[in-house]
């Protein structure tokens, strides 16, 4: 990567920044967690209490009206039985939503997590934004899960099992812009295309995207075959690591660690929920150790 002195005091800065605002602290039961989530004094309940928090969008609004309960029960105690069921949560908290997400915490007795709600992808095809938003890539610069994502109502809607980063919603537009020039350069020629709106922080403060849209896969790679699919991610990522691993870049920009390894499972290691509706398995790597 070749950056002027003015690219590389704007990342500078960036980096300075995002250090600046990051705040995690070490729970003695559940790890780090962003300070300001405050876990141990915020309000839980059941995910369907927590459910009515929630203000209705015309994101939301879509994918809720597509799950359908069984007959005999309502779609919250629903979506609240099969995320227990999958998971072990048993107590939820609004944190954040979108246009067309919700965004939980999540907590059992001995672990945290954060639960990222919304459409499936299988629900929307034909719909660029659907498609791109909600597949969650295997890029190392996006925040990857730590457990089974669970599918609500016949892939009505999906919830992601993520870990509890801190997202900074207030970091200036330039600073994101910065980052997003960043990652055109890191990315290019691979089946990653950036779109950053905003910037999450690891406890150590280096940056990571958190929204599967913000390293989506392009165009062309849906024109691929299953088979060529995996084959073209595999090699993306291996040049991205190349890329990581040889440009002059401050550590705060690389998720890799010194042995290859993305730096979020320092902090957020796997959750030891093993299943998914329908299925029986742990969570596993692919190629090279990353996620499937």
């Amino acid at each position: 990567m070749l950056m002027n002195k003015e690219q590389k005091e704007t990342l500078q800065g960036v980096i300075e920044r995002v250090q600046a605002a990051t705040s995690y602290t070490e729970h003695d039961k559940y790890g780090y967690v962003p300070t300001a989530m405050d876990i141990d004094n915020r309000e839980w309940s059941s995910f369907e209490d927590a459910m009515k928090d929630v203000k209705s969008t015309v994101g939301n609004k879509i994918a809720l009206r597509m799950l359908k309960p069984p007959e005999g029960q309502d779609r919250d105690s629903f979506m609240d039985e099969t995320l227990t069921s999958a998971t072990g949560f048993t107590q939820y908290s609004l944190l954040a939503q979108g246009t067309s997400t919700i965004v939980m915490l999540a907590k059992s007795e001995t672990e945290l997590a954060a639960v990222r709600l919304s459409g499936h992808p299988d629900s929307y095809l034909g719909h660029t934004a659907y498609r791109d938003d909600f597949n969650r890539s295997e890029c190392q610069t996006l925040l990857q899960p730590i457990g089974r994502k669970v599918d609500l109502g016949e892939n009505a809607m999906q919830a992601e099992i993520l870990p509890p980063v801190q997202v900074l919603s207030d970091l200036a537009y330039g600073d994101r812009r910065a980052y997003h020039a960043f990652l055109d350069e890191l990315l290019e020629d691979t089946i990653y295309t950036p779109k950053v709106h905003e910037i999450a922080a690891l406890p150590d403060g280096t940056v990571i995207a958190f929204d599967p849209g913000e390293c989506m896969y392009s165009p062309e790679y849906w024109d691929l075959s299953e088979a060529d699919q995996f084959k073209a991610e595999e090699e993306s990522l291996k040049l991205i690591e190349s890329r990581l691993k040889g440009w002059d870049i401050s550590p705060h920009l690389n998720p890799i660690d010194k042995n290859g390894d993305l730096k979020q499972d320092r902090f957020f290691p796997m959750l030891s929920m093993t299943t998914q509706i329908g299925h029986d398995q742990t969570p596993q790597t692919d190629f090279d150790g990353y996620r499937m």
